[in-house]
């Protein structure tokens, strides 16, 4: 019998620890930040890829500290199962790259500038299933997407960040990847709208699990809220002052915990800071936006979406 779970919003590891699929999974999410190679069970072959590349084949690798019937895919192939068994999937989408901050022009300027909005991040499918062997499933593993351009000294506009990429196992379970967040107009103090939830989602005003935060001339928004699933969107950037750059906003690097936005006028120079990349490792948290640049400064560049990639427990 198939379990299916999918959410717009990444996965918190006690909600997968008391819900979902065991300690044992539970074990691979908290290791995740240290892991940096794919990983196969020994009866199990894998061919995989970069997204988008050419397929190389992988020799089984093993990474200290994971279970042994744990496979991380953080690139695309093919996995042919080797054991018959019960198997558990998650999915986590690329996160989205946050927007780039515009620029204030040098004659007849706005006050404040203000910054890009922070990106979402990926969604979050989780799946369980019964393998047979020989069975041959395809894996797509989900890139961050890059942050956007801050704009040019006299009035650039910030462009969005790039939406992530989508990670799925085929047939079973599939993630979206983050929107990016918006890159804020030149010479502007409008308040930028930010991804409203985790995966491929809208701009507005709300914000909900894997959102990223909104940027105005009070500075950037929080992303949304993360204490329901795990890895929080990007902060927005911060507004400039009369003379100095807003700061980029945030990433959080933990689970549970909400990115910040750029505050106002903070930078050292004229020019926007640069938005934040989460940095943990197939999180598929968004990118923090590009804070404003103020006269004679350039806006800030978008901070990357952090990559996603599916993990496989079993067979059990």
């Amino acid at each position: 019998m198939l379990r299916n779970y999918r959410y717009s919003a990444s996965v918190s590891k006690e909600h997968l620890r008391s819900r979902m699929v065991g300690n044992a999974l539970f074990a691979v999410l908290a290791l995740l930040g240290a892991v940096t190679l794919p990983v196969c069970d020994p009866a199990s072959g894998v061919t995989s890829t970069h997204t988008h590349r050419a397929f190389v084949t992988l020799s089984p690798t093993f990474v200290r500290g994971l279970p042994s019937n744990v496979r991380l895919f953080t690139r695309s192939g093919t996995w042919v199962i080797r054991r018959a068994g019960y198997y558990s999937v998650i999915a986590v989408g690329g996160g989205g790259g946050g927007g780039g901050g515009g620029s204030t022009a040098i004659s007849g300027g706005v006050l404040h500038q203000v910054g890009g909005a922070g990106g979402a991040a990926g969604a979050v499918t989780i799946n369980s299933f019964v393998g047979h062997v020989g069975e041959r499933l395809k894996i797509l593993a989900g890139v961050g997407g890059k942050g956007g351009r801050g704009g040019s000294v006299n009035g650039g506009s910030g462009s969005r960040g790039e939406v992530g990429g989508i990670s799925s196992c085929e047939g079973i379970a599939s993630a979206d990847g983050g929107s990016g967040g918006a890159g804020s107009p030149g010479n502007s103090d409008a308040t930028v709208m930010n991804p409203i939830g985790a995966g491929n989602s809208t701009d507005g005003a709300a914000r909900s699990p894997g959102s990223g935060g909104g940027a105005g001339i009070d500075g950037g928004g929080v992303s949304g809220s993360s204490w329901l699933y795990a890895w929080p969107g990007g902060g927005g950037g911060g507004a400039s002052s009369a003379n100095r750059g807003g700061s980029g906003g945030g990433a959080a690097t933990a689970s549970g915990a909400d990115s910040p936005g750029g505050g106002v006028g903070n930078m050292p120079g004229p020019s926007g800071g640069n938005g934040a990349t989460n940095g943990t490792f197939t999180s598929g948290a968004g990118g923090g936006g590009g804070g404003g640049g103020a006269p004679t400064g350039h806006g800030g560049t978008g901070g990357n979406g952090e990559d996603g990639g599916v993990e496989i427990l079993g067979p059990t």
